[in-house]
């Protein structure tokens, strides 16, 4: 009787271990936040920045991924979801996502935007400009997050201190509103320094769409305008066929100057200064993490730069080229393809 009870017991102990176990594991499960990624191009290095600083921190997180595969008439059916499952935060990338997601300030239209669900961007050149939000520091509505750009002047010193830069030459896709944004940026900057800026927009088809097959032209046209640098601005178009387009200006000795990673990492690009997209990232999930584990309110949360940028150099372009940052430039810079690497 005495060996019976006490399996009776050690019975009883084990029940109420597993169930204590199975009562723990549905309070992780019920406590995991749910985060809607709207994503344009698929899967970046942005996206495993964010992911991991999350689960470094602790935030159990499930993740809704929807990309738009650079079609933006798929977003409402996008929307439509976000309303009904109202998940705990959405995730938008990039300037004409957001804009068409949650609305421009003054044309916010609650039956086509998302109103009532955080919102954190990423990979928004200019939030303001963009009437993404109403300042930096003050966004306005629940929403906030990161911009990719270094500042217009720091990116104009990056090339002085390789090169005097007297003319510049500008190729953007005038069917991309923050294209057209910031080649507006660019005119101002250029002309409070005096430079000579040779812009030219990519011709559109009758759909509207930019066509590829006139970026080898223009690109010899920069050439033929002697420009010091074609500068490589934020813009989609230009970032899909970043391979063609350096391509392009490797063969008509064109120094290039890229505002963000991917002309440099998947294309030719001779040299940038720009965000890491795995920094940005994790810097954007710093934001989230606030909204999803501290209750911060996203007004509340300024919308920020990172604080360093990286100076990126491909040293087989430069070799091409014949084009060297000078050592006390080399000193802060990231080498690509350097000899023996």
């Amino acid at each position: 009787m005495a060996r019976t009870r006490c399996w009776a017991l050690w019975l009883s102990m084990a029940a109420l271990v597993l169930l204590t176990m199975s009562l723990s594991a549905q309070a992780q499960e019920t406590a995991k936040k749910r985060v809607y990624m709207v994503l344009w191009r698929g899967e970046t290095e942005m996206e495993r920045g964010f992911r991991d600083y999350l689960d470094e921190q602790g935030v159990a997180v499930d993740y809704i991924v929807r990309n738009l595969d650079q079609n933006l008439a798929r977003l409402p059916e996008f929307t439509a979801e976000i309303k009904e499952t109202k998940p705990d935060l959405v995730y938008s990338w990039g300037t004409s996502v957001t804009q068409n997601l949650v609305g421009t300030i003054g044309k916010v239209d609650p039956a086509r935007h998302v109103t009532e669900v955080p919102v954190v961007f990423i990979f928004v050149t200019d939030p303001v400009a963009a009437g993404i939000v109403e300042s930096l520091d003050h966004p306005g509505r629940p929403m906030t997050g990161t911009s990719h750009m270094a500042p217009l002047d720091s990116q104009l010193n990056a090339m002085e201190a390789v090169m005097p830069l007297k003319k510049l030459g500008h190729i953007y896709n005038p069917a991309e509103v923050n294209s057209k944004l910031y080649a507006g940026k660019l005119a101002e900057a250029a002309a409070r320094r005096g430079i000579t800026l040779v812009m030219r927009p990519i011709p559109l088809n009758e759909q509207g769409q930019p066509m590829a097959d006139s970026i080898p032209s223009l690109v010899a046209g920069m050439a033929d305008e002697q420009v010091d640098y074609l500068y490589i601005g934020p813009d989609s178009f230009i970032g899909r066929n970043a391979t063609a387009f350096t391509d392009a200006a490797l063969k008509n000795g064109v120094r290039t100057f890229a505002s963000t990673e991917q002309p440099l990492r998947a294309g030719k690009a001779l040299m940038g200064l720009v965000s890491s997209y795995y920094n940005l990232g994790r810097f954007t999930a710093a934001k989230a993490k606030r909204i999803l584990a501290d209750g911060t309110r996203p007004e509340d949360i300024p919308v920020e730069t990172l604080r360093r940028f990286t100076f990126l150099v491909n040293m087989d372009v430069a070799r091409t080229l014949n084009t060297y940052p000078p050592m006390s430039v080399l000193s802060f810079t990231e080498v690509l393809n350097a000899p023996g690497g």
